[in-house]
């Protein structure tokens, strides 16, 4: 998984969730002020600082001018916080989320949310209201991690200059697949001396898209308050759970048939005997896109010894997912049935993010999920004579 993946999900976190921490979530909320006073010496009169969440569906999104070195905002919101972020001069509207250099995120809740920075909007310290406390708190105790992993150029930013060094474009890559699982692995750790706060709830949340980390997320969120497990939000961790738990290692990969990219009918009964890998991905995934060229080497390796690659995309139009498998030179078998997520095969194989791949022996068993770059190559080589 990329960094850009990483903070893409992150970011699409802060925009896109709606918390909600009433027990009972059938009342009516009362609207509550919110304040947020952020004071940076850097800051300066011609700064902008944009504010965004949504809420009862809608996407929200405020601006003020920082003055005297300072900003602030003011609104409503029910008894239910929000998760918002801020950032400064670049408009949400008009950037791609992945490319704001300076935000920050926050939880909108009744009271007076400060945030204090000698630099940069990012650095700035939270305190005012309990989750921004306790979101401060995971923030400095991930803070080593968190710098680690910004500080490797992710492939994704690479010039077409960069891209030509093979060497580093790997080697960064492996760095960061590495930081990435560490960097979870704490979020978990902090999410369990945390049992009663809604960001544990959250932190859960996301890891629990996590195929490596599913058995840990279930304990930390079996250790969560009931409160916390009694929100709406817990009941999306329980299905990521289940369905990450369909397929464990050593049991049966579920047999499917679909058509190829001729419109000719794939069994995977068919490859019983070999090796088999099934990549799920698609064509407006670059974390999948970006594996690719490392697909095309251990197909060229091993593709004509006991074993082959199985496809499949989780597009919708087959002009997008044809257009990517000639763009990115795949040769082998390409499945799709254009239902995304409806696809059964996509449901049999308890898919909740992508990329996922599953590796398969000649009895038809899972043995390895979710491998890439040198560890599935190495595992490849290990296996396949």
């Amino acid at each position: 998984m990329t960094l850009i993946r990483i903070l893409a999900q992150i970011w699409f976190t802060i925009i896109l969730i709606t918390v909600n921490l009433l027990l009972n979530t059938q009342a009516v909320s009362a609207q509550q002020d919110f304040q947020i006073m952020g004071i940076g010496k850097t800051m300066s009169d011609n700064d902008i600082i944009y504010l965004v969440y949504k809420q009862d569906g809608k996407l929200v999104i405020d601006s003020t001018k920082v003055k005297n070195n300072s900003f602030r905002f003011k609104g409503k919101i029910g008894n239910s916080p929000l998760s918002a972020s801020l950032s400064r001069n670049q408009n949400p509207t008009n950037n791609n989320y992945n490319f704001i250099s300076d935000r920050k995120s926050i939880f909108l809740e009744a009271g007076k949310i400060i945030l204090r920075s000698n630099d940069t909007l990012s650095n700035s310290v939270l305190s005012g209201t309990d989750l921004n406390r306790v979101l401060q708190l995971k923030n400095e105790r991930l803070f080593r991690i968190s710098n680690e992993l910004k500080s490797i150029k992710d492939p994704y930013f690479f010039n077409a200059q960069e891209l030509k060094d093979t060497i580093l474009v790997k080697q960064n890559q492996r760095i960061i697949d590495s930081l990435y699982f560490i960097w979870k692995d704490q979020e978990l750790d902090f999410a369990r001396d945390f049992p009663d706060s809604y960001i544990s709830l959250d932190l859960v949340n996301q890891i629990s898209e996590v195929n490596r980390l599913i058995d840990k997320t279930e304990m930390v969120f079996n250790g969560l308050s009931e409160r916390l497990k009694a929100m709406p939000q817990a009941d999306i961790v329980r299905n990521n759970i289940r369905e990450k738990k369909k397929i464990r290692i050593g049991n049966d990969a579920p047999l499917f048939d679909m058509k190829d990219i001729h419109g000719n009918i794939v069994q995977l009964s068919s490859y019983r005997g070999q090796f088999v890998l099934i990549d799920f991905w698609a064509s407006w995934c670059l974390p999948c896109r970006n594996e690719h060229p490392n697909l095309i080497e251990i197909d060229r390796l091993y593709g004509k010894r006991n074993f082959s690659i199985i496809s499949i995309s989780i597009d919708r139009k087959e002009d997008d997912w044809k257009r990517a498998v000639k763009k990115d030179g795949l040769t082998w078998t390409q499945l799709c049935d254009l239902k995304a997520s409806d696809s059964d095969v996509y449901k049999q194989y308890g898919i909740t993010t992508i990329p996922a791949s599953f590796l398969i022996d000649p009895d038809g068993k899972v043995i390895a999920k979710d491998l890439k770059g040198d560890a599935l190559k190495n595992k490849i080589h290990e296996i396949v004579k």
